[in-house]
């Protein structure tokens, strides 16, 4: 009871304690070995913990809460291997337990052994003819073709797919059955993955009365005919889906693209541009001919026969038309025709755009790609479809969704249009009304925000936030929300325009409006993001994490957007903040391979069979998150940085060996960075003015290959479910779209910081932690620090360190405190050369004063002063965090040497003055360094109380003492910044003594 007490109290110090007690007493106790194993993996320890493991896993075969807990030890190591072993090893022992058969088969999914998992599911099917373990086979078959286009695996899910054929009810009007609509979709995915489209078709349509849904049939058809180059039938399907729903603005978008998507017919009007000729794309619906009388979809073989593009035309002119009778100008129909419209001509700029290019590309034209989407129409085409723009705003600015449907369309039109947007919104017929009016004062502050692109001075910048804080309701003592957002974010423009001036004034202007506006709008999750950010900006960790905790991340948001905190931590410290997010990061992993393994059961014991490999495939992407492998490193980098005496350096080493040999043998290609979503503040950001087929790279599209998330999202890109149960149909047709450069707001640089952190700079801090692991345990381990070190140097290959950036310097420092400690080992196995040791102890002796003078602290908020911060935290976290514990290990690792040195050991009595010298470097060094940072705070004390003119004077007195407040709070959050940064420094001097005096 007290061991089971403890693990509920999380005191596992204690419940490893009465364990080992108790063990002594009965050694062959197979529970007490488990629950040794789970304290000691708690405990950090979780090599240590998987030998206990298996030594209990060896006794304990037959005994289902041993099992269960060995599962847990293996599951938070991320030992999936062990974990199949353990299921395989209880199932041979008791082949009459299938639920050990079923726990066997999901482990080796886990573990991607798809021939072992077929292997599992056959036996058990071969046992107990139930169509369940049959599905499993075939999942196993599909997973095994996926990773290795295994065609034998596919010719064998279809032969085990007639053991349960799709059988229709014999009663149209039947229920809808859930089972046979499962057994209908796995027909279906190995129909698609033999690329039996015929059959698929065929099958298809034979079950419509088991399917039930028209929609989902349409879908379901129109994807197998696009998969099978059968553009035109796949488009006449997509326009009768449109044709029946003609205010779903999801169809007429997949109309439109499947329409572009199609090949070009032959004979189409051509156009000469320059030296070069191409399609007339945009002739393509003007020459498309009026409204028809009738649906073109009515007449299924004209409508094959004819231009997909025209077709398409037509079908947006023929509901024009119908839509024009019924006497609406207004609503949900008016607004999706009026979009499509729009879209039509975007589509057909961005096909006009991509023939010239590909013309441009060929030698064939003199004129500059870059100009081509311009170049490739005419000026009078686009002046249609600016005026298009301008049509829909006059029906529908008093709308709150009028903005966000134009934002495509709006981010190819240049800024010069903006004041005839305005105009055209202002004519809007509801202007007048109260609610509307308010629409319209937020469109017109979301279009000069989105349109300005950064083309205005300081003195326009402040003018633009006067003017939004003027925007004020009535009485009201504040303005609303959305003015209040704009109004902070463009100040914070001011602040990055200014480059960050002293005393940081617009930033300050800009924290005060937030803490205002959270005040008044509690609920307002943005101000709490912004406030987080411009905390970030400062370099003020406290105040930045006591908003990020308001921001309440729970779950998954732990992946998605601890980045906020994390990042910046990451940049500027103090350890014990960064140690609680990165643990938070890793403890959300934790919890998703725990309950991620109950979904995927749940999955394929229930109804929702078709999405288990959705689900596993969450997983998968989960154990590749480079934000898990950042925050095992940077977590360990903080521990050992925090180490006062070695029995903790080693304590502290101990916890993730294996993740560090995990991370070390992963190239950067492995890593997955999509799951951070910074996309916070999309609906605040200026849109980029960028061409007609560039939208496609500001959506999902652009990071679902694994890229980081951009800022922006300008289009939505459709989901690969294909009906209402959501399969996932993935296609081997992936077109790769990368974000492209542009200029990024002040916030947007913010949230974007760390997106395009080198995944080899966490290879290489791991393969410096694994050698550090490995060198300073009992008995080192030379070949484990030899293998650490090639993949140090492997990964400071893949980043081309560069001297003049101070954070590779502090890299290439620790670096060569590595290639020391290899070389000691080596020399002490009489394999190596003392002088080697000795040239990079030199080295370091050298190398980390001259760093540390660089750093020069400002005694005001500017972006010198942040630097400096960032500066002095990247060499106590990446430099002196291997150098110190090198050096500390040092002092014992090198062979003493006699008064009488005998011959042939002069190499190695230098080697030991220097470093004696090296250790008195250090402790010099990181004294300085700690006088500084205290010299720095006192200075702050004294003047850094100016924070510069405020552009809040429309808010009165109360914003103005509220600001001085805010000032004032972050003088001290600075100090006690610098204080935290002193106690780390203090920290690693400790460890350097506590080796005690070294006599060279």
């Amino acid at each position: 009871k007290g061991v089971y007490d403890a693990f509920d109290h999380g005191q596992y110090k204690q419940a490893l304690k009465l364990l080992t007690a108790f063990l002594k007493k009965e050694p062959k106790h197979s529970l007490a070995k488990a629950l040794n194993a789970m304290a000691l993996e708690r405990c950090g320890k979780k090599d240590e913990a998987i030998k206990v493991a298996l030594d209990a896993q060896q006794s304990g075969l037959d005994d289902d809460t041993v099992l269960n807990n060995i599962k847990v030890v293996y599951r938070r190591c991320r030992r999936f291997d062990l974990l199949v072993k353990m299921w395989d090893a209880a199932w041979t022992k008791d082949p009459s337990n299938d639920q050990i058969g079923e726990r066997l088969y999901l482990a080796s999914l886990r573990d991607k052994d798809f021939v072992k998992a077929q292997q599992v599911a056959t036996k058990l099917y071969s046992k107990l003819k139930r169509e369940q373990f049959l599905h499993w086979i075939i999942v196993s078959l599909h997973l095994q073709s996926r990773l290795d286009e295994n065609e034998k695996a596919l010719q064998l899910a279809g032969m085990m797919l007639m053991k349960a054929p799709v059988q229709p009810p014999a009663d149209s009007e039947a229920p809808f059955h859930r089972g046979r609509m499962m057994t209908v979709l796995m027909h279906l995915e190995t129909l698609r993955m033999q690329q039996k489209y015929p059959e698929a078709l065929e099958l298809l349509d034979k079950s419509k009365d088991i399917v039930k849904y028209d929609s989902d049939i349409s879908s379901m058809k129109t994807r197998l005919l696009l998969e099978a180059d059968k553009f035109a039938e796949a488009t006449f399907v997509a326009g009768s889906r449109w044709a029946k729903a003609p205010s779903d603005w999801g169809r007429a978008q997949e109309f439109i693209r499947l329409a572009f998507q199609s090949p070009e017919p032959p004979a189409l009007k051509r156009r000469r541009i320059g030296d070069v000729e191409v399609v007339d794309h945009v002739a393509r619906l003007t020459d498309a001919g009026d409204a028809p009388a009738v649906c073109p979809t009515d007449d299924e073989s004209s409508f094959l026969s004819r231009d997909p593009v025209s077709n398409a035309a037509l079908m947006l002119r023929y509901l024009q038309s119908k839509n024009a009778e019924q006497g609406s100008k207004t609503g949900v129909t008016q607004r999706v025709q009026h979009l499509a419209s729009l879209e039509l001509r975007r589509a057909a700029f961005a096909a006009a755009e991509e023939a010239f290019l590909q013309a441009a590309t060929a030698g064939a034209s003199s004129t500059d790609p870059s100009e081509a989407w311009r170049s490739s129409i005419d000026d009078s085409e686009f002046t249609a479809f600016v005026e298009d723009v301008k049509d829909f705003l006059k029906q529908f600015a008093g709308k709150p969704h009028a903005f966000f449907d134009l934002k495509p369309f709006l981010s190819i039109i240049p800024d010069s249009h903006l004041e005839d947007l305005l105009v055209a919104a202002r004519s809007n017929p509801s202007a007048d009304e109260e609610r509307s009016k308010a629409e319209l004062s937020r469109l017109e502050a979301r279009l000069r925000r989105a349109l300005l692109r950064g083309s205005r001075d300081s003195a326009e910048l402040v003018t633009e936030v006067r003017r939004l804080l003027s925007l004020k309701s009535g009485d009201a003592a504040l303005p609303s929300e959305e003015f209040m957002l704009l109004a902070i974010v463009t100040l914070m423009d001011l602040d990055k325009q200014t480059s960050g001036s002293a005393g940081r004034p617009y930033i300050f202007d800009a924290i005060t409006l937030a803490e205002m506006g959270i005040a008044e709008y509690p609920q307002a999750f943005n101000f709490k993001v912004l406030l987080v950010l411009m905390y970030s900006s400062l370099g003020l960790p406290g105040p930045m994490l006591k908003w990020y905790s308001q921001l309440e991340v729970k779950n998954s948001q732990h992946e998605s957007i601890s980045y906020l905190a994390f990042e910046m931590l990451c940049r500027t410290g103090p350890s014990d903040l960064l140690k609680m997010v990165a643990g938070s990061i890793l403890h959300f992993h934790e919890d998703m391979d725990r309950d991620g393994d109950e979904g995927v059961y749940n999955a394929f014991s229930g109804s929702s069979l078709h999405r288990a490999t959705e689900y596993l495939e969450a997983l998968w992407v989960g154990q590749r998150s480079l934000q898990w492998a950042r925050a095992v490193v940077d977590e360990s980098l903080a521990e050992v940085g925090q180490a006062q005496t070695w029995e903790t350096l080693l304590d502290n080493l101990a916890k993730h060996p294996f993740f560090f040999q995990h991370i070390q043998g992963c190239e950067p290609e492995h890593w997955d960075r999509r799951n951070q979503d910074r996309l916070l503040l999309n609906a605040l950001n200026p849109l980029p003015l960028t061409s007609p087929s560039g939208i496609s790279s500001f959506s999902s599209q652009a990071w679902r290959s694994g890229d980081a998330v951009p800022t922006l999202s300008l289009q939505g890109h459709p989901t690969a479910a294909v009906c209402s149960a959501a399969p996932i149909w993935r296609t081997a047709k992936k077109a790769e779209v990368k974000v492209p450069q542009y200029s990024r707001s002040a916030a947007e640089e913010l949230l974007y910081r760390g997106s395009d952190f080198p995944a080899a700079r966490t290879k290489m801090f791991a393969a410096m932690l694994s050698l550090l692991s490995s060198a300073l345990a009992e008995s080192a381990n030379a070949a484990e620090v030899s293998s650490a070190l090639e993949a140090v140097t492997a990964a400071a290959t893949r980043l081309s360190l560069k001297e003049e950036s101070p954070a590779d310097r502090c890299l290439k420092l620790a670096m060569v405190a590595c290639e020391a400690t290899n070389e000691t080992l080596r020399c002490c196995s009489a394999e190596g050369d003392w002088a080697q040791v000795e040239q990079r102890l030199t080295h370091l002796n050298e190398k980390i004063p001259a760093i540390v003078k660089e750093i020069e602290l400002g005694s005001q908020f500017d972006i010198s002063t942040r630097e400096a911060l960032e500066f002095i935290w990247t060499f106590l976290h990446s430099c002196a965090s291997i150098v110190v514990p090198v050096a500390a290990w040092m002092t014992t690792a090198l062979p003493k040497v006699g008064k009488k040195a005998k011959e042939g050991s002069e190499q190695l009595v230098q080697t030991r003055a220097t470093l004696k010298t090296l250790l008195g470097t250090l402790q010099t060094t990181l004294a300085d360094l700690q006088l500084s940072l205290a010299s720095a705070s006192a200075k702050m004390a004294l003047d850094g109380e100016t924070s510069g003119e405020s552009v809040l004077e429309a808010l009165g007195s109360e914003a103005q003492e509220l600001r001085m407040k805010l000032v004032k709070q972050s003088l001290e959050a600075y100090r006690g910044h610098l204080q935290k940064l002193q106690d780390s420094i203090a920290a690693r001097i400790s460890l350097l003594k506590s080796r005690g005096p070294f006599k060279p």
